[in-house]
Order: structure tokens, then C-alpha cells, then sequence
């Protein structure tokens, strides 16, 4: 392990932090260690100190601290809420299933509520989604909770002319026997 300073009338302490957890020096430092120690890393400080750091000026460099910081800060704040809105999400589900089974919603038969329900055909088809040129079918796997993966998909045989009212299309509810209900 090796501690060191910056000298702060070129380079701020921040902004050579920020240079060394970046993708870019971490490579470098990836072609220039080599074996020998414990943990296989032998990073010597000849070869640290020899390592070429990008260096604007010091007003560039604490200007770009300051970017990142907020860009972090949010980022933190974003990740958050995210992990909110799942929690969130999984209260109002169990919340309308509650009430939908204790006969606080209105009931109506499924029947009214849909416009049309097509069922796909089981074809022979290639392992592989289809391109940009060709159609495809959705395979079981394309359906989980709340997401849709276009590329669970194989490609329809070329001779094959599915219904039109076969199309996905944005706003379908896609249902599979194979699955449960948490995946509809």
C-alpha cells in the first residue's frame, strides 16, 4: 500500500482521486503491474510515479471536481428513489389485490374489460429473433413482471403471413399459461 500527497499548487487532491478511480488509469495501471506479491499485483512506485495523468489548469480542475460531485449527488439521489419507487409499486399491488378480493372494487367479468384476446400459433421456427426484415414469434421467456424482451423472440419461417391482429403493439397485456400471474 502506498500513501501519498498531491502537491496542491498543481493538482488538487479531489481531481487526482477522481484521475485514479477513472476507467482510463485503471487500465493503464492494468498493463503495468505485474505478478509477485500475495495478490498478484505488483505495482511498484516507480511505475505509479511514471504513470501520465491528464492535468488541466487548477481552476479547470476544481471546476470539474465540483461537475462530479453534483453529478454524484444526484446520481445518489436518483438511486434512492428508485429503490423507493419499488417499494412503492409492491405496497399499491398487494393494496389493490386487498381490496379486489375483499369486494371493495367493483366487480366486472373480465369479458367487459377486453376488446380481444388472440392466442399465438406454435410454429417451427429458427432459435434466433427475427431481424429487422423478418417476423417474429414471442416465446415464453419474453413475458415477466412488467417488461416485455422483444429479443426473447424466434423467427418465423419466411413462407409464414402471421394475422395482423397477432401484432404486439404498445399497450398490450401479454399473458402465458406458462407463467403465474406475477409475470402478466
Amino acid at each position: 500500500m502506498y500513501r501519498f500527497k498531491a502537491d496542491e499548487r498543481i493538482a488538487t487532491s479531489q481531481f487526482i482521486l477522481g484521475v485514479l478511480r477513472s476507467r482510463d488509469l485503471q487500465q493503464a495501471i492494468d498493463v503495468i503491474k505485474t505478478g509477485g506479491s500475495d495478490s498478484g499485483l505488483n505495482l511498484t512506485q516507480d511505475r505509479f510515479k511514471g504513470l501520465n495523468v491528464p492535468l488541466p489548469p487548477l481552476p479547470e480542475q476544481k471546476r470539474i471536481v465540483a461537475k462530479l460531485d453534483t453529478l454524484n449527488a444526484k446520481s445518489a439521489r436518483a438511486r434512492t428513489e428508485l429503490a423507493r419507487i419499488e417499494t412503492l409499486v409492491s405496497r399499491y399491488k398487494q393494496a389493490v389485490l386487498t381490496k379486489a378480493f375483499s369486494g371493495v372494487l367493483d366487480r366486472k367479468e373480465l369479458g367487459e374489460l377486453v376488446v380481444r384476446i388472440k392466442a399465438g400459433k406454435n410454429l417451427r421456427c429458427e432459435e434466433r429473433p427475427p431481424h429487422s426484415n423478418e417476423k417474429g414469434v414471442v416465446k415464453v421467456s419474453a413475458v415477466t413482471w412488467g417488461e416485455f424482451r422483444a429479443d426473447q423472440s424466434k423467427t418465423l419461417p419466411s413462407d409464414f403471413e402471421p394475422d395482423e391482429n397477432t401484432r404486439i403493439r404498445l399497450g398490450d397485456f401479454l399473458f402465458s399459461r406458462a407463467n403465474t400471474i406475477e409475470l402478466v
